[in-house]
Protein backbone atom coordinates (compact mmCIF):
# COMPACT_ATOMS: atom_id res chain seq x y z
CA UNK A 1 0.00 0.00 0.00
CA UNK A 2 2.67 2.27 0.84
CA UNK A 3 4.58 1.84 -2.10
CA UNK A 4 0.90 2.38 -4.17
CA UNK A 5 0.79 5.56 -3.02
CA UNK A 6 4.38 6.84 -2.99
CA UNK A 7 3.46 6.23 -6.79
CA UNK A 8 0.57 8.25 -7.09
CA UNK A 9 2.22 10.82 -4.96
CA UNK A 10 5.00 11.12 -7.50
CA UNK A 11 2.25 10.70 -10.68
CA UNK A 12 1.06 13.61 -9.08
CA UNK A 13 3.99 15.63 -8.61
CA UNK A 14 5.18 15.22 -12.20
CA UNK A 15 2.04 16.29 -13.64
CA UNK A 16 2.09 19.11 -11.65
CA UNK A 17 4.80 20.67 -12.66
CA UNK A 18 4.59 19.83 -16.27
CA UNK A 19 7.46 17.42 -16.28
CA UNK A 20 5.84 15.12 -19.58
CA UNK A 21 5.51 18.27 -21.62
CA UNK A 22 9.01 19.72 -20.60
CA UNK A 23 10.90 16.38 -21.59
CA UNK A 24 9.10 16.51 -24.59
CA UNK A 25 10.25 19.92 -25.42
CA UNK A 26 13.70 19.30 -24.34
CA UNK A 27 13.34 15.70 -26.46
CA UNK A 28 12.57 18.24 -29.59
CA UNK A 29 15.52 20.40 -28.91
CA UNK A 30 17.87 17.30 -28.61
CA UNK A 31 16.81 15.27 -31.79
CA UNK A 32 15.92 18.80 -33.92
CA UNK A 33 19.14 21.65 -34.48
CA UNK A 34 20.60 21.83 -31.10
CA UNK A 35 21.40 18.15 -30.15
CA UNK A 36 21.15 19.08 -26.47
CA UNK A 37 17.98 19.88 -24.28
CA UNK A 38 18.19 21.81 -20.91
CA UNK A 39 15.75 21.52 -18.14
CA UNK A 40 15.51 23.85 -14.86
CA UNK A 41 14.67 22.93 -11.43
CA UNK A 42 14.56 25.10 -8.24
CA UNK A 43 12.54 26.30 -5.23
CA UNK A 44 10.89 29.35 -4.88
CA UNK A 45 7.32 30.72 -3.47
CA UNK A 46 5.43 32.37 -6.34
CA UNK A 47 6.95 31.92 -10.22
CA UNK A 48 9.48 31.36 -12.72
CA UNK A 49 9.87 34.80 -13.07
CA UNK A 50 10.03 36.29 -9.55
CA UNK A 51 13.45 35.19 -9.38
CA UNK A 52 13.11 34.75 -5.69
CA UNK A 53 15.82 31.91 -5.41
CA UNK A 54 16.15 32.08 -1.50
CA UNK A 55 16.78 28.69 -0.03
CA UNK A 56 13.46 26.94 1.64
CA UNK A 57 12.54 23.76 1.82
CA UNK A 58 9.07 24.24 2.60
CA UNK A 59 8.43 26.20 -0.56
CA UNK A 60 7.39 25.26 -3.59
CA UNK A 61 9.44 23.93 -6.20
CA UNK A 62 9.67 24.55 -10.01
CA UNK A 63 10.75 22.71 -13.16
CA UNK A 64 10.96 24.45 -17.05
CA UNK A 65 12.48 24.51 -20.30
CA UNK A 66 15.38 26.54 -21.24
CA UNK A 67 16.13 27.58 -24.97
CA UNK A 68 19.76 26.11 -25.75
CA UNK A 69 20.83 29.34 -27.59
CA UNK A 70 19.87 30.79 -24.20
CA UNK A 71 22.55 29.01 -22.17
CA UNK A 72 26.28 29.60 -21.90
CA UNK A 73 28.41 26.92 -20.05
CA UNK A 74 32.08 25.96 -18.92
CA UNK A 75 33.40 24.72 -22.38
CA UNK A 76 35.93 22.36 -20.72
CA UNK A 77 33.07 20.23 -19.03
CA UNK A 78 32.39 16.93 -21.20
CA UNK A 79 30.09 16.26 -18.30
CA UNK A 80 27.02 18.07 -16.35
CA UNK A 81 29.30 17.35 -13.11
CA UNK A 82 32.39 18.55 -14.68
CA UNK A 83 30.32 22.50 -15.28
CA UNK A 84 32.24 24.67 -12.86
CA UNK A 85 29.72 27.61 -13.93
CA UNK A 86 26.74 28.01 -16.38
CA UNK A 87 24.56 30.65 -17.96
CA UNK A 88 21.01 31.75 -18.83
CA UNK A 89 20.43 34.55 -21.31
CA UNK A 90 17.12 36.12 -19.74
CA UNK A 91 14.76 39.01 -21.90
CA UNK A 92 12.59 40.98 -20.22
CA UNK A 93 10.78 44.10 -20.79
CA UNK A 94 12.55 46.81 -18.70
CA UNK A 95 9.56 47.98 -16.74
CA UNK A 96 8.83 43.96 -15.01
CA UNK A 97 13.14 44.09 -14.40
CA UNK A 98 12.63 46.88 -12.53
CA UNK A 99 9.02 45.63 -10.99
CA UNK A 100 11.68 42.23 -9.70
CA UNK A 101 13.83 44.53 -7.90
CA UNK A 102 16.59 44.71 -10.33
CA UNK A 103 18.85 47.82 -10.60
CA UNK A 104 19.54 48.80 -14.45
CA UNK A 105 21.98 51.72 -15.21
CA UNK A 106 20.30 54.90 -16.65
CA UNK A 107 22.00 54.57 -20.20
CA UNK A 108 21.34 51.14 -20.77
CA UNK A 109 20.02 50.53 -23.98
CA UNK A 110 17.46 47.63 -24.00
CA UNK A 111 18.72 44.58 -27.11
CA UNK A 112 16.95 41.67 -28.56
CA UNK A 113 19.29 38.46 -29.30
CA UNK A 114 19.88 38.08 -32.89
CA UNK A 115 17.26 35.19 -33.50
CA UNK A 116 14.42 36.95 -32.29
CA UNK A 117 15.05 40.42 -34.12
CA UNK A 118 12.60 39.15 -36.91
CA UNK A 119 10.14 38.05 -34.54
CA UNK A 120 10.23 41.93 -32.70
CA UNK A 121 9.81 43.42 -36.54
CA UNK A 122 6.41 41.21 -37.20
CA UNK A 123 5.38 42.22 -33.60
CA UNK A 124 5.94 45.74 -33.80
CA UNK A 125 4.02 45.98 -36.65
CA UNK A 126 0.98 44.95 -35.22
CA UNK A 127 -1.42 44.96 -32.43
CA UNK A 128 -2.67 42.08 -30.39
CA UNK A 129 -5.84 42.15 -32.30
CA UNK A 130 -4.13 42.00 -35.82
CA UNK A 131 -4.54 46.26 -36.61
CA UNK A 132 -1.61 47.44 -37.26
CA UNK A 133 0.47 49.48 -35.16
CA UNK A 134 2.49 52.26 -34.88
CA UNK A 135 5.52 50.21 -34.09
CA UNK A 136 5.92 51.23 -30.32
CA UNK A 137 7.98 48.18 -28.78
CA UNK A 138 8.79 47.49 -25.27
CA UNK A 139 11.82 48.40 -24.01
CA UNK A 140 13.62 44.97 -23.52
CA UNK A 141 16.51 44.26 -21.33
CA UNK A 142 19.07 41.14 -22.21
CA UNK A 143 20.81 39.91 -18.91
CA UNK A 144 22.55 36.97 -17.72
CA UNK A 145 21.96 34.66 -14.37
CA UNK A 146 24.78 33.54 -13.63
CA UNK A 147 25.63 30.05 -12.08
CA UNK A 148 28.53 29.63 -10.26
CA UNK A 149 27.93 26.13 -9.25
CA UNK A 150 31.25 25.78 -7.42
CA UNK A 151 31.16 28.76 -4.95
CA UNK A 152 26.98 27.55 -5.11
CA UNK A 153 26.00 31.19 -5.67
CA UNK A 154 24.44 33.19 -8.39
CA UNK A 155 24.53 36.87 -9.91
CA UNK A 156 22.20 38.65 -12.45
CA UNK A 157 24.71 40.57 -14.51
CA UNK A 158 24.29 42.92 -17.57
CA UNK A 159 27.51 41.68 -19.83
CA UNK A 160 27.83 45.41 -21.29
CA UNK A 161 31.59 45.93 -22.41
CA UNK A 162 34.67 44.60 -21.12
CA UNK A 163 34.44 42.18 -17.98
CA UNK A 164 35.49 44.58 -15.56
CA UNK A 165 32.41 47.00 -16.40
CA UNK A 166 29.79 44.59 -16.15
CA UNK A 167 27.13 45.48 -14.52
CA UNK A 168 25.76 43.04 -11.38
CA UNK A 169 22.09 44.07 -10.98
CA UNK A 170 21.25 42.34 -7.78
CA UNK A 171 23.34 41.44 -4.29
CA UNK A 172 24.93 38.08 -4.85
CA UNK A 173 22.71 35.14 -3.95
CA UNK A 174 24.56 31.96 -1.56
CA UNK A 175 23.44 28.58 -1.55
CA UNK A 176 20.11 29.59 -3.25
CA UNK A 177 18.97 26.06 -3.61
CA UNK A 178 18.45 23.19 -0.79
CA UNK A 179 20.55 20.40 -3.36
CA UNK A 180 24.16 20.22 -4.62
CA UNK A 181 25.20 20.61 -8.11
CA UNK A 182 23.74 23.02 -10.91
CA UNK A 183 20.16 23.36 -11.34
CA UNK A 184 20.12 23.21 -15.17
CA UNK A 185 19.94 19.49 -16.50
CA UNK A 186 21.12 18.50 -19.77
CA UNK A 187 19.54 15.98 -22.05
CA UNK A 188 21.29 14.12 -24.74
CA UNK A 189 20.07 11.58 -26.35
CA UNK A 190 23.72 10.86 -28.91
CA UNK A 191 26.40 11.12 -26.91
CA UNK A 192 30.06 12.68 -27.74
CA UNK A 193 33.16 11.83 -25.62
CA UNK A 194 34.45 15.27 -26.38
CA UNK A 195 31.56 17.61 -26.05
CA UNK A 196 28.60 18.05 -22.92
CA UNK A 197 26.49 18.65 -26.61
CA UNK A 198 25.65 15.63 -28.63
CA UNK A 199 24.80 14.74 -32.18
CA UNK A 200 21.38 16.00 -33.81
CA UNK A 201 19.61 12.88 -34.86
CA UNK A 202 20.46 14.72 -38.82
CA UNK A 203 24.24 14.88 -38.26
CA UNK A 204 25.54 11.14 -38.80
CA UNK A 205 23.79 10.92 -41.99
CA UNK A 206 23.96 14.87 -43.19
CA UNK A 207 26.38 14.59 -45.84
CA UNK A 208 24.29 11.82 -47.71
CA UNK A 209 21.44 13.78 -47.54
CA UNK A 210 23.17 16.59 -49.16
CA UNK A 211 24.61 14.69 -51.36
CA UNK A 212 21.19 13.22 -52.38
CA UNK A 213 20.16 16.39 -52.85
CA UNK A 214 22.92 17.36 -55.49
CA UNK A 215 21.58 14.12 -57.91
CA UNK A 216 18.24 15.39 -58.22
Amino acid sequence: IAARLMQVRINHELEQVKFKDILQRCVGHCEGYYGIGWAKIGYQELTVASFNNDRNNEKKYWLDWVDPRDIVFDWWAVAPKKMRWIAQRILMPRKEVKDLGFKIPDNYCGKMPDHLLDKQKKANNYNPDGSSSKGKAYEMVEFWEYHDIGQNTIDWVLLEGPSDKWFFMAETSVNPYPFEGSCFKPLGLTQDNDDLVGLTAIQPVEEQIKALNRMR
